[in-house]
């Protein structure tokens, strides 16, 4: 018994593990199941319909996304959109809000 409990200060991921069931999460490399498509469809829609990569705030179910995929990078890949950080996302995002500007 004192031993797990030295064990659980040096390691915070031993009592991590107690709490979280890591083998619920997604991976990249796992099949993408109908249930993670139909949770993806708002955040290909909004890739769709802006032209480029959304973020985390222009998509409303980023929670329930991130209770399955763990982190907005994974939920990209898993949904078979490009990173963020890709150049070509980058300049389509600038030059949407350069326009949105310039019509304002």
């Amino acid at each position: 018994m004192e031993n797990d409990a030295k064990r659980k200060k040096k390691n915070k991921c031993f009592s991590m593990r107690k709490h979280y069931d890591f083998d619920k999460f997604w991976k990249p490399g796992m099949p993408v199941t109908e249930a993670d498509k139909k949770m993806l469809e708002e955040v290909i829609e909004v890739y769709h319909r802006q032209g480029y990569v959304p973020t985390m705030k222009e998509v409303s179910n980023v929670q329930k996304l991130k209770s399955r995929f763990r982190t907005w990078n994974n939920i990209l890949l898993a949904a078979g959109l490009p990173s963020r950080n890709d150049p070509e996302q980058k300049r389509k995002r600038l030059d949407t809000i350069n326009r949105a500007k310039e019509n304002s």
